[in-house]
């Protein structure tokens, strides 16, 4: 059977390339007869790819699967953002703090493409804070944005004390106010956590020297069961693998240059733990690399970002030691132009072989290289605090007292690095207890606390603040030695008992007391709170009572300015005088009476 003929058009075809041949390519009308044209011939993948674009961009993930980061955090982010979302939990604001690069706004962002199912046709999913808007007036724009996800990664001038308050004030409102019949959208806040390289980190632990969720929000917002907060950790090296081993294969890296080059430099950029800053390192590693030939080196530290640890992570380095060192951060820069392939060999073996004490003296190293110098000091008094939790203290008391001699001293004289040294040697003479003593004895109770120094300042610029403000408002007349030793402490007792209505006067400054190292961080926020005490109430009524009348002799003064003067009785009589002065010298001039008979005047 012959195949059905194709039936006639109804209409003759029409030449379309004929028809358009006056259209010019670049004419602004061209975009729309695009769907007739011809569509253009399939070339290969990689030849669309834009090389300029750098590897951040174009690596960066487009789906969950895609980040770089330990799926256990994924799935507490993930949880918490599902039960902000459909309303199951009564948390407002949710905190993701860490360190750069841990991947904590792009988890944020893929997940709410994921968990938003019925969107916003005219805003994206994601509404993100831009530091130059007034934050109480963005988080009031956005009350009514339940389809979205607010995300605040950037943050104002927060170093500005009013700015700071503003800010702790819009998010305590968004937490306080009422629905209204409407359901607020969820709000996170992803901050980066710094430690500053700080002469100021000894006296005090503020914002002006670590910006963490402690110093940023306070402890009334911190508190509040409205808030919950996720730690992010630098990203381990067995997430950041697959992640780098699939941009090795996707830029054939491997033949430009040798595995075992490339595995020490990964090796070395792992240890930052920031996927941004490792890929960023690795394409400019790279492009460097093909610009020399192969019996060159380059030297790795010129890619390597300073990687500063914080102060617990110095202690633990320090009390426990470190299982990872790498050999090749010892090493001088000057010596990386001559080693060969060979030498490299070398020096992972001697790696393998280091003994403890090598490992011991690189801990001791790598805290030395990434700790802030300035804050040495404050790493002596933390471990002060802290040499006991190893081993629960079970190990012999002269090694303490050998710990603390020399942290002592080094409080005093400026010795370098002895303390810590002294520290780890001790520590590491200690005798390991046996594994079956180890299993019968519970896990360590011990934990790291903050030295009771910066607590100790607190407390002093408390006292310091309120003996000034009595001097100044109250008795000048005192100084400020005596009324801290002997007035300060003898007022109150006097006061207190002759007074017929019982007052109740602290000690001038706040009462002694004891001060103990805690786990909390103590933070000083600028802002200090004392106890009800009858010395502080008179000092406050007498500022009071001080800027009322400023305020009223300052009344008084406009009033006298813009009110006309009185005349009173004396001040007329004077003008009679003056007058009748006058008319008696006009009355007496002979010439003015001659003219005046003659008539002629």
């Amino acid at each position: 059977m012959a195949p059905p003929r194709r039936k006639k058009p109804k209409y003759e075809p029409v030449d379309i390339n004929s028809s358009f041949d006056e259209i010019s390519s670049d004419s602004q009308g061209s975009s729309f007869f695009e769907h007739w044209s011809i569509q253009p011939s399939p070339v290969k993948k990689s030849e669309t790819i834009n090389n300029n674009q750098q590897w951040i961009d174009k690596y960066r993930p487009k789906t969950i699967n895609d980040i770089c980061i330990n799926p256990t955090k994924l799935k507490q982010v993930k949880d918490s953002m599902m039960k902000m979302i459909n309303k199951t939990s009564n948390t407002r604001v949710l905190i993701l703090s860490g360190p750069s690069g841990s991947s904590k706004s792009t988890t944020v962002k893929l997940l709410a493409e994921e968990l938003i199912i019925v969107r916003d046709a005219f805003d994206s999913i994601v509404i993100e804070y831009n530091e130059s808007e007034d934050f109480g007036n963005f988080l009031q724009d956005c009350r009514y944005k339940s389809k979205n996800v607010i995300l605040v990664e950037e943050l104002p001038n927060i170093y500005h004390l009013e700015t700071l308050k503003k800010f702790r004030d819009a998010i305590k409102h968004w937490i306080y106010q009422d629905d209204n019949g409407f359901s607020l959208p969820p709000l996170i806040i992803c901050l980066t956590e710094i430690e500053y390289d700080s002469n100021d980190l000894r006296i005090s632990y503020n914002i002006e020297n670590n910006l963490t969720v402690d110093t940023l929000l306070g402890k009334e917002i911190i508190g509040l069961n409205q808030v919950e907060i996720i730690k992010f950790n630098s990203i381990a090296n067995r997430f950041l693998k697959p992640t780098i081993n699939k941009i090795i294969k996707q830029e054939g890296i491997l033949k430009i240059i040798n595995q075992q080059v490339l595995m020490r430099f990964l090796d070395e950029i792992f240890q930052i733990g920031d996927i941004r800053s490792i890929i960023f390192n690795l394409e400019m590693w790279i492009k460097n690399v093909k610009q020399f030939s192969s019996k060159q080196k380059i030297s790795i530290d010129s890619f390597m970002r300073e990687n500063s640890i914080n102060l617990f992570h110095a202690i633990g380095k320090i009390i426990y030691s470190s299982s990872k060192v790498n050999i090749r951060r010892s090493k001088t820069s000057n010596n990386n132009n001559n080693n060969n392939e060979e030498e490299e060999k070398e020096e992972e073996e001697e790696g393998e072989r280091l003994d403890k004490d090598d490992i011991d003296y690189q801990s001791i190293e790598q805290v030395l290289q990434s700790f802030p110098e300035k804050n040495m000091d404050l790493l002596n008094l933390s471990l002060l605090e802290n040499y006991h939790i190893y081993q629960d203290s079970n190990y012999d008391l002269e090694l303490a007292s050998n710990i603390v001699d020399d942290l002592s001293v080094n409080d005093i004289i400026k010795l370098g690095d002895i303390g810590l040294r002294s520290t780890r040697i001790n520590l590491s003479k200690a005798k390991n207890l046996s594994s079956k003593r180890f299993k019968s004895m519970p896990s360590s109770k011990l934990k790291m606390k903050f030295p009771r120094h910066l607590k100790m300042i607190k407390i002093m610029n408390k006292t310091k603040n309120q003996i000034n403000s009595y001097r100044r408002y109250l008795n000048p007349q005192i100084s400020f030695e005596d009324l801290n030793l002997i007035d300060g402490y003898y007022m109150p007792i006097i006061y207190n008992t002759q007074k017929q209505t019982k007052f109740r006067y602290n000690r001038l400054g706040g009462k002694f007391q004891e001060v103990y190292a805690d786990d909390k961080i103590p933070i000083d926020e600028g802002e200090i709170i004392y106890e009800y005490d009858q010395f502080e109430i008179d000092i406050k009524n007498k500022i009071n009572l001080d800027s009322d009348m400023k305020y009223s002799q300052a009344i008084n003064e406009d009033i006298d300015n813009m009110s006309d003067p009185i005349e009173t009785d004396d001040d007329l009589e004077d003008v009679r005088d003056i007058t009748n002065n006058e008319s008696d010298a006009f009355s007496s001039d002979s010439e003015l009476e001659l003219l005046l008979t003659q008539g002629k005047v």
